[in-house]
């Protein structure tokens, strides 16, 4: 589950894929009757950090849903986009890099 957006904007629900070749965000069935659009970038074309998310709580239940991770994903034409994650996946941790960290 991921939100694409801004923080501080209302941000569009859906679901983040990460192939071999691509990044994908597939909006969900209600923002696409609302016109949100897909966005997808060449994993080779793109720079990613990882960071803490907008919502880490720490009651267990809630903890599965929750917002825990925001993931910076900046083009090769130096454009932003923001993703809020509820989980990484090893793939992504691969790629990406903490935010306190150096890029590899």
């Amino acid at each position: 589950m991921a939100n694409r957006g801004p923080d501080n904007t209302r941000q569009v629900g859906g679901t983040l894929y990460l192939t071999d070749e691509r990044l994908f965000f597939e909006p969900h069935l209600l923002e696409r009757v609302t016109q949100e659009q897909e966005w997808e970038a060449p994993v080779a074309d793109v720079r990613m950090s990882i960071g803490q998310g907008s919502w880490s709580p720490h009651i267990p239940v809630v903890r599965d849903v929750a917002l825990r991770y925001r993931l910076e994903v900046i083009e090769a034409d130096g454009s932003l986009e923001e993703f809020f994650l509820t989980h990484l996946g090893d793939p992504l941790e691969r790629l990406a890099h903490w935010e306190d960290q150096p890029a590899p």
